[in-house]
């Protein structure tokens, strides 16, 4: 397949995906898998501190979450890996003046499971383990993380926690890295629509 169809394809699915992601939150497995992780952090110590950003504006997130979603898109051969990172993350300061930890897993809760239902991956029959494994995959990179010191410790992990997670389910790609800045971009945009979400 060239480029320009290529770039076509990705133009398409990307309508196709702004109209029904908002749909695909009350799917099921979708709904299960959002609880589901919910349920891991309110139990993890290091799981609250991950996710709580309250203390950080949209644009400092930006600035330290770009570069780790950048190497994971050259990492998957995205080809415009600069383009799709800032994709993921052009919403955020337009639709939120603030972050908090509500907020956050939200996004990345539901781009996951989104991201795996529209895989084909995700169903009622194995919604909890995968919700559970994905959550184990952040807890263990962010204990390892912080205590090796490192200052972007939340931002490499909800990254490559996440990307080591598709990766175990053979599901990274250049196809991959796309619909992910799609459902990413739109889920800032959601979250901003749907208030109720926010709150535990």
């Amino acid at each position: 397949m060239n480029r320009e169809s290529f770039t076509q394809k990705v133009s398409r699915v990307k309508e196709e995906i702004n109209v029904t992601s908002k749909s695909l939150t009350y799917v099921p497995s979708v709904a299960v898998f959002f609880a589901t992780c919910e349920e891991a952090v309110l139990s993890s110590e290091i799981l609250l501190e991950l996710f709580d950003f309250s203390h950080v504006t949209p644009e400092e997130y930006i600035k330290g979450i770009s570069k780790y979603i950048a190497n994971a898109m050259r990492a998957a051969q995205v080809p415009d890996a600069r383009q799709q990172t800032e994709i993921c993350t052009n919403q955020m300061s337009k639709y939120h003046k603030t972050l908090n930890l509500p907020l956050v897993l939200r996004v990345n809760a539901y781009t996951t499971a989104k991201f795996l239902f529209l895989k084909g991956v995700l169903n009622e029959q194995n919604v909890v383990p995968l919700a559970l494994t994905y959550a184990t995959f952040l807890e263990k990179y962010a204990t390892e993380y912080k205590k090796a010191g490192d200052p972007d410790w939340k931002f490499k992990d909800l990254v490559n926690g996440f990307y080591n997670f598709i990766a175990r389910l053979n599901l990274v790609c250049k196809e991959s890295g796309y619909l992910v800045a799609i459902l990413l971009n739109n889920e800032w945009k959601l979250a901003n629509s749907e208030s109720n979400y926010l709150f535990f």
